[in-house]
């Protein structure tokens, strides 16, 4: 039993690679203390803001994708904690919220969610 706990733990850690991620999250994090810098000791013109822009932008081309479950479900906890009623919470299924950290799936049963908002919200501003 021990053994095969050891070797499934063996597996994950060489799929996941943990030491792998960590590593590229401090140097993104670096890259973007160096910009913070970069910013501080700036000029202020239009040029050195074009410049500045265009490293943001090629340090957030190296970073992991996005996922879009996690960003959802983070800004449910942000609505409730702003005091947001609850129809304007994201409906994420309990699978979203447990399985989004590793896959992104039912983003179609959300796009509908939003759609039939913004109708809702058209047809309400029409009446008034």
């Amino acid at each position: 039993m021990v053994a095969a706990f050891v070797a499934l733990w063996a597996i994950l850690d060489y799929v996941i690679e943990p030491a792998k991620k960590a590593e590229k999250h401090c140097e993104l994090g670096e890259k973007f203390t160096d910009l913070a810098i970069a910013i501080a000791r700036s000029e202020r013109s239009v040029e050195a803001l074009g410049d500045l822009k265009a490293r943001r932008l090629g340090i957030e081309k190296l970073e992991p994708p996005c996922k879009r479950l996690v960003d959802l479900q983070a800004r449910n906890d942000e609505c409730r904690a702003r005091g947001f009623p609850p129809e304007d919470l994201v409906p994420l299924s309990w699978a979203q919220r447990y399985f989004g950290y590793i896959v992104t799936f039912g983003l179609r049963r959300l796009e509908d969610w939003k759609s039939d908002r913004q109708r809702e919200a058209g047809a309400a501003s029409s009446r008034a």
